[in-house]
């Protein structure tokens, strides 16, 4: 999905594709601590691995929707650095996702 929004020229959709795929990696690096955390609890390990890996996509997963839906027009604007880079700051994202390409967008079909 994310090459097909990137080939099109979608930027923000390529954007959010692969900041949810990063979140899906990141899941791997949450995943031990909280495994520990729930073996420690003494829950048997048939319950530990289950539930360690769904709770971290869960919670990853969410964060990062948060981020993006605070991250949209209309949304308050964040204290960060700005996503926009300053050659395409001069062009606002249109609503079909594409940022500052200069080029305007296709008609709908």
């Amino acid at each position: 999905m994310a090459l097909r929004h990137i080939r099109a020229r979608r930027v923000r959709a390529h954007r959010d594709w692969m900041i949810r795929s990063f979140a899906l990696a990141f899941v791997f690096v949450t995943f031990d601590p909280v495994r520990q955390a729930l073996e420690s609890a003494g829950l048997p390990r048939t319950v530990v691995y289950p539930v360690a890996l769904a709770g971290c996509a869960i919670v990853d997963l969410a964060a990062v929707e948060v981020w993006l839906r605070r991250d949209r027009p209309g949304a308050p604007p964040s204290r960060g650095r700005p996503y926009a880079t300053p050659r395409m700051a001069a062009r606002p994202c249109e609503p079909d996702g594409r940022c500052g390409s200069g080029r305007s967008a296709p008609a709908p079909t």
